[in-house]
């Protein structure tokens, strides 16, 4: 059946746990590794960490790990995982067709109400489309990212996402009528998503919908999409304050030098801002703050 990709919780599962396992067999290779280069380069700075590193890694001086060196560690051998994922979510073929494959998603399962009996059978179909078409709905919202045509100071970003609103109000008309005349409303809903995947794919993002078929369509409300932003931002900076203190705190005991405390420090907190929110979001707060 033509679908798109839904992904496998076992693999997904096992993938993580290998990716532990991997993150932990390059941190040993990483460890001895600098051993023998800050040997060889008698770099004092570097072998005062080595030594602070090979004490903390003994058994009899685990209890001196604080909550803050954990959190430090975890965030170090996440990042092993999350950068490789966070990529190929980004730049995959996959992610790069995501409208697509959410239309594809929603056609189906519009054949499949109208192909289920009257009942119990419906009523899970019909759910069914309810979700798939808020899955489209969503992706509307993100279609300037999706193409990756358009950047974020772009003069064409705000006509992309108000066509969008109003595109994603039409889906949502043509959803309604589901519960007045279902089989032409089915039919109908159908070749609207196709036309939006069509000219998505053709590149006109601005005209996902012709003119005639958006007159009189209320745009829908982006208000809970700038809620969930302003959430994603607010974890962001939280991130990184917590980042940042952590690194205040290990890093003096690790020997660093004053002099290079503070852009450790705020090279810490962008690295955690961007695995929790992404490199958009940190950019705009960095805009927020004066040159």
């Amino acid at each position: 059946m033509l679908s798109s990709w839904h992904p496998n919780w076992v693999a997904c599962a096992l993938g993580v746990v290998g990716g532990w396992i991997a993150a932990w067999a390059g941190w040993r290779l990483s460890v001895v590794l600098a051993e023998v280069g800050v040997s060889r380069l008698h770099w004092a700075w570097g072998m005062r960490a080595m030594a602070h590193l090979r004490w903390t890694a003994k058994e009899e001086n685990s209890a001196a790990l604080d909550l803050i060196d954990w959190m430090v560690m975890l965030a170090v051998m996440s990042g092993v995982i999350v950068l490789p994922v966070f990529w190929a979510m980004r730049w995959s073929s996959t992610a790069r067709y995501r409208l697509v494959l959410g239309v594809i998603d929603a056609v189906v399962v519009g054949a499949k109400v109208r192909a289920a009996p009257r009942g119990r059978g419906r009523s899970r179909a019909l759910r069914q489309l309810d979700q798939s078409c808020r899955h489209v709905e969503k992706r509307l919202f993100k279609v300037h990212s999706i193409a990756g045509s358009v950047s974020r100071r772009s003069s064409r970003l705000r006509l992309i996402k108000r066509h969008a609103a109003l595109v994603a109000g039409a889906q949502r008309v043509a959803l309604h009528q589901v519960d007045v005349d279902p089989e032409p409303a089915l039919t109908e809903l159908a070749r609207l998503q196709l036309v939006i995947a069509e000219n998505h794919l053709y590149g006109r993002q601005a005209a996902l919908l012709p003119a005639e078929l958006l007159q009189g369509v209320r745009p829908v409300s982006r208000l809970r999409n700038t809620w969930r932003e302003s959430a994603h931002v607010a974890t962001a900076i939280f991130a990184a304050m917590t980042a940042a203190v952590g690194a205040a705190r290990v890093l003096p005991s690790m020997g660093v030098g004053e002099d290079v405390r503070p852009w450790l420090i705020l090279g810490a907190a962008v690295l955690a801002a961007t695995l929790v929110a992404g490199w958009g979001r940190v950019t705009r707060v960095l805009e927020l703050f004066p040159a």
